[in-house]
């Protein structure tokens, strides 16, 4: 689901604003809350929790410049809102898991 792009496309592309980088050093700092509340709906497979997790953190993300991520999150909802499963997105969620960690590990 587009994660190749996703893994090689990690940093913000958002412009520089006044203060936006205090902004987005909150934001990233709050990437470890962001991956617990994900995981834990995934391991739960609750499919409406799923959803709204990713759906939250596509928003986010796309405010914040992570366009690519944006786009591999949206592509993840999208299949969830057609009926595919959290087991049977597995692979996809591990995925997006992994880059927000990677994301959080930004220095």
């Amino acid at each position: 689901m587009g994660m190749n792009r996703c893994d090689q496309d990690i940093f913000s592309s958002a412009p520089v604003r006044p203060g936006f980088e205090e902004l987005l050093a909150d934001y990233v700092g709050s990437m470890d809350d962001a991956v617990a509340r994900l995981q834990a709906a995934h391991r739960g497979g609750n499919g409406e929790e799923v959803e709204s997790e990713v759906h939250r953190m596509a928003g986010s993300l796309g405010l914040y410049g992570y366009a690519e991520v944006e786009r591999s999150f949206r592509q993840v909802l999208a299949a969830l809102r057609q009926g595919q499963s959290p087991a049977d997105l597995d692979a996809e969620l591990r995925g997006l898991e992994q880059v927000l960690q990677r994301i959080r590990a930004r220095p």
